[in-house]
């Protein structure tokens, strides 16, 4: 298991590392939504997304993570959200610990044939009532929640 995730946990740890910018892509298919299976002990599910690295707009983080984990570019992207509350926290194996804010977005594929990459288990589109708060990465939970409650745009 690479990391365990915390959405406001007593059980969390004090974050010892500056806290981090991620992106989301919230990938539809009519009225599908893809999600990937990750790869861990547990084998959540979450959104399609990763890390801003240092070198890289938010947006070039989003393409970049969606082309490496689906194998397909972005044709249309739009606002979704940011996910800021400190309780969103990740804890490495080598003792890190941070909180996350994640910059969402709603994106259609130039080519809804996407292909797993190996950071994930399996990838599918599935209809988002389907997917159950227990078996999703803690940090992404509050952005399942803002998509079923079908929120045009979220600031937290």
């Amino acid at each position: 298991m690479k990391s365990k995730y915390y959405y406001n946990s007593s059980r969390a740890p004090s974050p010892n590392m500056p806290r981090s910018i991620g992106v989301v892509g919230i990938i539809y298919d009519g009225d599908k939504v893809l999600f990937e299976e990750r790869r861990s002990e547990d084998e959540k599910w979450s959104f399609i997304g990763g890390k801003v690295e240092d070198n890289e707009s938010v947006l070039q983080a989003l393409f970049r993570e969606i082309k490496e984990e689906t194998g397909q570019d972005v044709s249309v992207y739009e606002f979704f959200g940011i996910f800021s509350e400190p309780g969103r926290i990740i804890e490495y194996l080598n003792g890190g610990v941070k909180q996350v804010v994640t910059i969402a977005f709603k994106v259609k594929l130039l080519d809804n044939n996407v292909k797993c990459s190996n950071e994930s288990k399996s990838i599918r589109f599935r209809d988002i009532n389907e997917m159950s708060e227990d078996r999703f990465v803690e940090t992404h939970i509050p952005i399942l929640r803002a998509l079923k409650e079908n929120k045009k745009m979220h600031i937290d």
